[in-house]
């Protein structure tokens, strides 16, 4: 079974930092999941859902 933390905040709240510092520092994989939602967009693909595509 898999674990996924989410980062929830705002803009600017900090949520790539506090990312990039739990996976310099534990075995915790930080995935900066932006870039994939906007490559998706971008593209439409109507075959995958975003979910998806991050999973």
């Amino acid at each position: 079974m898999k674990t996924l933390f989410i980062l929830i905040g705002a803009k600017g709240a900090g949520k790539t930092y506090i990312g990039t510092l739990v996976n310099a520092h534990t075995a915790i994989k930080f995935l900066s999941v932006e870039p994939i939602w906007v490559n998706h967009l971008h593209n439409r693909a109507s075959d995958r859902n975003g979910s998806d595509i991050v999973e």
